[in-house]
């Protein structure tokens, strides 16, 4: 850990004040995970980190609140940024230790290579004890994960910190408002948008429900989607409260969409859903169908890659699918048209725009519903997606650092036998 300097507390008041030697050339993981690194010095990370929690584990030392900022990475190894509270009574035995790697499997994120490089260092390099160990660990990620997530979305249900909950007084309309990236006066317009598309509008679908348009206060364009009243809603919450609080979920649970900002409804159901535009501000994003299919004479984004960055896009996609279901979320409606994606240094990034059809479990989601959602999104891909691209989402599926559960044939099987359903007599894509 860093060297203590000093450290105060106000007389009265609850303010305290830690001052730490800063570490030569450190930079934290969130910071060192964002840039493109080789596989020497990836696997030098995972050893450090796993060297620096198997000697905090030995002096004794767990912390729930182990996350990609609070390590640091310089030249002489990794440090510990944030000790914690917690006092330290002897080496941690063995089912605490497991917790505590749960913990450190679900802050510090680990890709499945650099987990299991981190877990054989951690046990002195053998590899039969890594694996004997890893099922606990996992299991012990997956209870710390679930109570995060349960946790965190909460938030978005009460007036606080980063949420705003508002009811109008006159009865017209609830609002939820994301405090830091919505501005107040967004809700003197939410009458207006409830009616009609503003001056300048970009429509996104033909039936004018979904636009882009710029508001007051922020540099880029937002995403609007108007909903229709319905006589079920008065019996439940709005379905754009409902959206509002699932993208926010998707998003605890790390799985990429766009950001809400704003959300209102009436009493009557009629609502609307304000968010940001999927990817990062800048980027060039294009859905899964026109980069497949191209748009017009125009060649496709798919048409214009080298064939190694073709087989990583596809391999980066199935990634994507897999966190998806990792984190408890099923879509019933998974399609091309519904993923968009973008370039970034490591190479493209996924998202999944449209939410009605995604479905938030507390358990995890069985092979066969994961199989008929890739079936779905594999039904709406055309020929341009060859054989072997598709065995590569499927592989990239597998590349994950949690056992599968059924062997990669069979669940290939299942996922062309929902494909083949989908598609019809026809055979064509829907």
């Amino acid at each position: 850990v860093p060297k203590v300097l000093g450290w105060s507390v106000e007389a009265e008041g609850d303010l305290e004040v830690l001052l730490l030697e800063a570490v030569p050339q450190a930079i934290d993981l969130a910071a060192w995970s964002r840039e493109p690194h080789g596989h020497a010095e990836r696997r030098a990370v995972a050893v450090g980190v796993a060297h620096l929690l198997r000697t905090a584990h030995d002096a004794g030392w767990a912390d729930r609140d182990l996350h990609r900022g609070n390590v640091l990475w310089s030249p002489r190894g990794a440090v510990l940024l944030d000790p914690g509270t917690q006092p330290l009574r002897g080496p941690l035995p063995p089912p605490a230790r497991s917790a505590a790697l749960g913990v450190a499997a679900h802050g510090l994120a680990p890709d499945v290579r650099t987990g299991l490089w981190a877990l054989r260092a951690y046990f002195g390099g053998d590899p039969a004890e890594a694996r004997r160990q890893l099922r606990f660990v996992l299991r012990a990620g997956r209870r710390k994960t679930r109570a995060w997530r349960r946790a965190r979305a909460r938030r978005a249900t009460r007036t606080g910190r980063h949420f705003e909950v508002v009811r109008d007084e006159w009865g017209r309309f609830t609002c939820v408002r994301a405090v830091p990236h919505a501005p107040a006066p967004w809700i003197a317009l939410l009458p207006s948008l409830f009616e009609t598309a503003p001056p300048g509008a970009r429509a996104l679908k033909a039936d004018g429900r979904v636009f882009a348009v710029h508001l007051p206060e922020r540099a880029g364009e937002v995403v609007v989607k108007r909903f229709s009243p319905a006589w079920r809603e008065r019996f439940r919450t709005p379905r754009a409260l409902r959206a509002f609080r699932r993208a926010y979920a998707l998003r605890v649970r790390g799985v990429g969409c766009p950001e809400p900002l704003l959300a209102a409804a009436t009493p009557a159901g009629t609502g609307v859903c304000v968010s940001a535009l999927a990817g990062p501000p800048g980027a060039d994003t294009l859905d899964l169908w026109r980069s497949v299919e191209g748009e017009g004479a125009r060649p496709s984004r798919l048409e214009r890659l080298a064939p190694a960055a073709r087989r990583d896009a596809f391999e980066r996609l199935g990634r994507f699918l897999r966190r998806l279901h990792d984190a408890d979320v099923s879509h019933r409606d998974l399609k091309a048209a519904n993923l968009v994606a973008w370039t970034t240094p490591k190479g493209l990034a996924f998202a999944v725009v449209d939410l009605e059809g995604a479905r938030l479990r507390d358990r995890r989601v069985p092979w066969p519903r994961r199989a008929r959602d890739l079936g779905r999104l594999d039904a709406s891909l055309g020929a341009p997606v060859t054989r072997a691209d598709r065995r590569r989402v499927l592989r990239g599926y597998y590349h994950a650092f949690a056992r599968p559960g059924l062997p990669l044939a069979e669940f290939a099987r299942l996922v062309a036998r929902a494909s083949a359903r989908k598609r019809g007599p026809s055979g064509t894509p829907r």
